[in-house]
């Protein structure tokens, strides 16, 4: 899933393309290593990771994404 609004770099979809076609990986996937912004988005944020993560039985979602 890659947000539309491009505050995930499309440029990396190369790298994460070649890592398929070429290196042999079945899944890639990014994770965000921090984010800038207000408190409350953050927390909605968090909010959104966290119900997605329980209602569709996903591990290791939050902050996922596309992202260096």
């Amino acid at each position: 899933m890659m947000d539309g609004d491009l505050q995930d770099p499309p440029e990396i979809l190369v790298d994460m393309y070649h890592k398929i076609t070429q290196d042999g990986f079945d899944i890639v996937s990014g994770k965000k290593t921090g984010r800038k912004g207000k408190r409350n988005r953050n927390f909605y944020a968090f909010l959104f990771h966290h119900l997605f993560k329980n209602i569709g039985e996903i591990e290791e979602m939050e902050n996922s994404g596309i992202s260096q």
